[in-house]
Formats: C-alpha cells, structure tokens, sequence
C-alpha cells in the first residue's frame, strides 16, 4: 500500500485532500484509481488508513477508515555526533546516516 506524508491541519472531518507533487505521483507513477487504498502519515506518529473516493487534474480526496498509532518508526532514537568534514564529506554523512534511520545529526 503506498504511504505519503501530510500536513495534519489537511484532515477535516475524516477527509485528505492531496495536492501537488504527491496528486501527481499517485495518479501518474503509481496509476490509482477510485478505491484504492493509500497509508496517510501525519509526522506525529499516527498512521491513517485512507480510500480514495475522488480523483481529479487538481487534487485527489481520501477517505480516512482508520486511524492507529505509526509502527514503521524505531523504538530507540539514535543521535550522531559528527566530527566536521571539508567539503562536502560531512553532508554525505548526514545523508547515510539519515538513510540509515539515525533520529538526530549534531556537527
């Protein structure tokens, strides 16, 4: 099931509308149609089960069946502390390290 992130003030009354780069992404790439299911995570740790109910050349409405707590997200947060690198070493290592599921990057 595809997951795409939201912005929480977006849900009103059961109801996503997704806009954008993501509208296009599931239409386009992914070639959604009315019924299927998308996964909406909201970035605070709650995942919602959506149905799509209605596609068209601007946006995309989901209808939210479920609500639950994110499991995808680790239970240990890890921080990197990271030595400064020239160039562009140290943004490299953000990146892996991010990749890699590391919470937090100090420099």
């Amino acid at each position: 099931m595809p997951r795409f992130f939201f912005d929480i003030t977006e849900l009103n009354e059961n109801t996503i509308v997704i806009r954008g780069d993501d509208h296009k992404h599931l239409i386009g790439a992914l070639r959604s149609h009315v019924g299927d299911m998308v996964t909406m995570c909201d970035g605070d740790g709650m995942d919602y089960t959506a149905q799509i109910t209605e596609i068209n050349d601007k946006h995309t409405v989901l209808s939210v069946l479920h609500a639950s707590p994110s499991s995808s997200e680790p239970e240990i947060q890890i921080t990197l502390f990271q030595g400064l690198s020239k160039g562009e070493r140290m943004e490299f290592a953000f990146q892996k390290a991010t990749e890699l599921g590391v919470y937090r990057c100090i420099p």
